[in-house]
């Protein structure tokens, strides 16, 4: 799989900068002409006063644009005025002419109060005009000239969006929707008009990269606007329109919001001075704090946030949605303002149903403030300050990664805030939950609460380790909406009231290190999670001690001390088990099936504790779903660790399924799955399976992390890894270069991901013969495994294996043959004996003893090489092949072709049919056509056989260059002493 393509900032291919953008009038506008002004039009002859324009008498000039001009006209047989819009002859008269005819059919398919009413349209010669209801009042941008209270504001841009809501239904978009476009009449109705730019929302990109583009008889959907062009107004237009990407109702969305805001705050919510510096804070999401003179409620700047966010899916999910708690919002100010009303006609003793409702809406408007709770942990003052030291980090993907996690966190605290507001409601408003339950819920909202902001907290402190986790921890962070499901409630156990407020100090540093954890800190971390265990045990509340003792295993744990770990889990788990904290005997469960069967490669007992979390899992409905992919991984690592692969991918796609449903396709913990189901796929060598997962896994990350993230080295790491096994090798080159670039910039030298970077830069030089270039690639990535991992670590084993074979093609074969033995005593004391990585040391120490003339231990190592295969694969994988053929070779030096034969043959079988590099598949045919050679006619013998092998073998091995130069001479010299018959 080649490396990603650069994204462009065009859509569909198109390349650059769009070229324009078009005015308020129509005019075009060149972004990165700084300080330059819209050009004025120059002015058309249009339509005297007295005539006729189709019925229509035209009485006056109302105003004029770049399209044309409008006046005011007498239709004589409806007998009232109208607006006439007429276009004039002019440059790009065909291309006017198309827009104005598509504003005819966009409103004419529109029949709403709040949309200017179409009567009529026609032409004459080449001018076409539209008849359209005449509006008395002015624009809404004379109409705000006058200083209005933010109610008002809202009442009159929510009757705007309804027209809107109103052309969406119908299926157009406006696309150009800004106060100019928007009347006030003087009967107090207020229209959205000029659909002139409306396109039908089922039409495809604004950029056409096509050479043409399909004609259609429909005039609505025909393509008007010029490749490179956009239409709209630059202040108004939403980031994807300024991109040149599909629109659809969010972007008109995104223009309602700048109205909105601009309308409340006397200001738009992005700054520039020119038309470039305009769309860069646009496309940034850089917007202004709104100005602090103006009344405007919170929750309506909120509003207007959400409508503004970047992202279109991260916007309102319609107009209707936006225009819904628009109009909820109104009603609460409004209630609020009635209760004083309401309270004095109860005193007057109006009633006891004035009473009722004026307590019902006391209660709901007590309510409504509880959401404001959370503000000291997340506002729009934190956000910009959180964005800013993610990106004052300095890194090439900060502000890539500021802008991911700004609304991930945002998204947390609206879940929050919505929670907070329904608990209260459940119990004071609609009696649903008693005094208990509200105390379970208010606490388990407390433990979020703190979550988000001791995480926020961390981020602003960050450096570039933390940077590289804080995508993750933000998408990581424990939903607020459990705190409201009521089997959630059950199982907590609210504290006694005494005590309460230490307790809450103590349960504050558990959050926090279990924030440090997730910012990457471990060693903080653990140190701040052993302090509050001590402090939690000297309070004596059990659910806050089995919390704090699991935070100490989990970063333990993360910090690569196993067996402390395991001790801190397992104790974290049994007292758990005592009914005081069911979460935390799930979670210590499943921690230790990673610990115990992964880490310290127990599958038995990891299995064992699998089981135990299974149970569990049962007390804790909070995200079953989620908690039993993380499980289902964790046991899939425990089966990879056996060498058990089959089940380890039947394991993660379900991890894959289960996290792509709930999470979405594009969400970071889903692009880890990927990776690991890919890490399966790679083991067992089905290779295309494995690239195109790691593929996917790459484009996830990217699109969320940016390009240069130091997460994105492991999958393009991967990704090399499965070109270098089918042979492509300059592939694989280039991206084992671009992942060791990523990590040696972001890493400390000594980081163990570098020498994995190390280990295989040192494959290409060494698959060209360039054994010199090798060498010091190799004894780098060693000396980093051993000093960070310690020199009985698995990994040590592969860079030994790699090592002892580079040795050996240097003929320092003693060498050699102690660098294999130490790495299969490692991988024997690690994994076990029957390990299928064990395999590996085993083929290339018989190797060594082949060319040592040691025969029947050869045939001894390669017999239990190809026994753990067959084990781990099957009696048909392409892994097989490479003890098969060292049997071959063992018969043959022992004078026994024709059991040499069967031997080949398989292994060239398996080979044939697998995705293996051709200088693997030349190997095989020499060695079986050496047999065919050899073996007695009765036995097999096929000369002619054996000579086609070894020249198809031959073609191969001439194109590989000096890393083939060996092999090609001894199959040279075979066939110079073995001619045809």
């Amino acid at each position: 799989m080649r490396a990603p393509p650069a994204r462009s900032s065009g859509h569909g291919g198109c390349s650059g900068y769009p070229a324009g953008v078009s005015g308020d009038s129509g005019d075009v506008t060149q972004l990165g002409t700084v300080g330059d002004e819209p050009t004025t039009p120059s002015r058309m002859k249009g339509a005297e006063p007295g005539s006729l324009v189709g019925r229509h008498v035209v009485l006056h000039e109302l105003g004029a644009g770049g399209m044309g001009v409008v006046y005011a006209a007498y239709d004589p047989e409806l007998d009232r005025k109208i607006a006439l819009k007429l276009l004039l002859p002019g440059a790009g008269g065909e291309t006017r002419r198309l827009r104005l005819l598509r504003e005819a059919q966009a409103l004419a398919r529109l029949s709403h109060p709040n949309v200017v009413a179409i009567h009529d349209v026609g032409t004459i010669g080449e001018q076409v005009w539209l008849a359209m209801e005449l509006v008395e009042g002015r624009t809404l941008g004379q109409w705000l000239q006058t200083p209005r209270r933010w109610p008002d504001v809202v009442e009159v841009l929510r009757a705007a969006g309804e027209g809107l809501a109103a052309a969406h239904g119908a299926g157009l978009l406006h696309r150009d929707f800004k106060p100019d476009n928007v009347m006030v009449g003087d009967d107090g109705r207020v229209r959205v008009m000029d659909f002139g730019l409306a396109r039908a929302s089922t039409d495809v990109s604004e950029h056409d990269c096509s050479p043409a583009s399909q004609e259609s008889s429909s005039t609505l959907s025909s393509r008007v606007t010029r490749v490179g062009a956009l239409i709209g107004t630059p202040t108004y237009m939403a980031p994807e329109q300024i991109a040149g990407k599909d629109l659809a109702a969010a972007a008109d969305q995104f223009a309602f919001c700048v109205t909105l805001w601009e309308a409340l705050y006397g200001e738009r919510p992005f700054h520039g001075d020119t038309s470039m510096e305009l769309a860069a804070s646009v496309l940034a999401g850089e917007r202004r704090s709104p100005t602090r003179s103006r009344a405007a409620p919170g929750w309506l700047r909120r509003v207007c946030e959400r409508g503004l966010s970047v992202d279109p899916a991260q916007r309102w999910p319609s107009m209707s949605a936006l225009l819904d708690t628009l109009a909820k919002g109104r009603k609460r100010a409004t209630l609020r303002k009635g209760l004083a009303a309401v309270g004095v006609l109860a005193v007057l003793g109006v009633g006891v149903e004035a009473q009722r409702r004026f307590d019902h809406a006391r209660r709901t408007a007590a309510c409504e403030t509880t959401g404001h709770e959370l503000d000291a942990a997340w506002s729009t003052e934190r956000a910009d300050a959180l964005h800013d030291a993610l990106v004052a980090t300095g890194s090439s993907y900060a502000s890539r990664t500021a802008d991911q996690v700004v609304p991930l966190l945002a998204r947390h605290a609206e879940a929050w805030q919505q929670a907070r507001v329904e608990a209260c409601l459940d119990a004071d408003v609609r009696h649903r939950w008693d005094a208990a339950t509200l105390d379970r819920s208010l606490w388990c909202l407390e433990e979020r609460r703190m979550e988000l902001e001791s995480l926020v907290d961390e981020l602003m402190l960050a450096d570039a380790v933390v940077l590289q986790k804080a995508v993750g921890a933000a998408a990581g962070l424990a939903s607020a909406l459990a705190c409201r499901d009521e089997q959630v409630l059950e199982t907590l156990s609210p504290p006694p009231e005494e005590g309460r407020e230490a307790l809450r100090t103590v349960r504050a540093d558990v959050v926090r290190a279990i924030n440090l954890g997730r910012a990457g800190r471990f060693d903080k971390g653990l140190a701040l999670a052993r302090e509050t265990l001590a402090r939690a045990e000297a309070l004596g509340w059990p659910p806050l001690v089995v919390r704090a003792r699991l935070q100490v295993g989990t970063l333990l744990e993360r910090s690569g001390a196993y067996r402390e770990a395991e001790a801190a889990l397992e104790r974290a788990y049994f007292d758990a088990s005592k009914g005081v904290a069911p979460e935390v005997v799930f979670h210590a469960a499943t921690a230790l099936v990673n610990v115990v069967g992964f880490k310290a490669v127990r599958p038995v007992e990891g299995r064992r504790w699998a089981r135990l979390a299974d149970v569990a899992l049962e007390q804790v409905p909070d995200g079953e779903q989620l908690l039993r992919a993380a499980l289902l991984g964790n046991l899939a690592g425990v089966h990879m660790a056996e060498g058990d692969y089959a089940e380890a991918k039947r394991l993660y796609e379900q991890v894959c399924e289960i996290r792509e449903q709930a999470l979405g396709p594009e969400h970071p913990d889903l692009a880890q799955s990927l990776v690991e189901l890919a890490s399966a796929h790679y083991t067992t060598s089905d290779y295309d399976e494995a690239k195109a997962l790691f593929g996917r896994a790459l484009e996830i990350r990217e699109q969320t992390l940016g390009p240069e993230h130091p997460d994105l080295a492991q999958i393009i790491n991967n990704v090399a890894s499965t070109h270098y096994a089918t042979g492509a090798n300059d592939e694989a080159k280039v991206l084992w270069e671009r992942a060791f670039a990523i990590r040696e910039k972001a890493l400390p030298p000594g980081h163990p991901d570098l020498a994995e970077s190390l280990n295989n830069l040192a494959a290409i030089p060494f698959s060209t013969g360039d054994y010199e270039r090798a060498l010091p690639l190799y004894e780098r990535s060693l000396a980093i495994w051993e000093a960070s991992l310690g020199p009985e670590h698995p990994q040590v084993a592969r860079t030994l294996d790699n090592l002892a074979v580079l040795h050996a093609k240097l003929h320092a074969y003693d060498e050699a043959r102690r660098l294999n033995e130490r790495a299969l005593a490692i991988r024997e004391k690690a994994l076990g004996p029957e390990h299928p990585e064990l395999a590996k040391s085993l083929e290339r120490l018989a190797d060594l003893h082949l060319k040592a003339g040691a025969l029947e231990e050869a045939k001894a190592l390669h017999e239990r090489a190809l026994a753990i295969r067959k084990k781990a694969l099957g009696p048909e994988h392409p892994e097989l092949a490479r003890p098969l053929l060292g049997l071959a070779e063992v018969a043959l030096l022992q004078q026994r072709p024709g059991d040499a034969v069967p031997l080949a043959e398989h292994g060239m079988a398996l080979r044939e049919q697998a995705d293996v590099a051709v200088e693997r598949l030349a190997e095989a045919r020499f060695v079986l056509a050496r047999a065919l050679w050899d073996a007695p006619t009765t036995g097999g013998r096929d000369r002619a056989r054996a000579l086609a092998l070894a020249e198809q073998a031959r073609v191969v091995l001439r194109s590989g260059g000096k890393g083939t130069a060996a092999q090609l001479g001894k199959l040279e010299a075979w066939l110079a002493t073995h001619p045809a018959e």
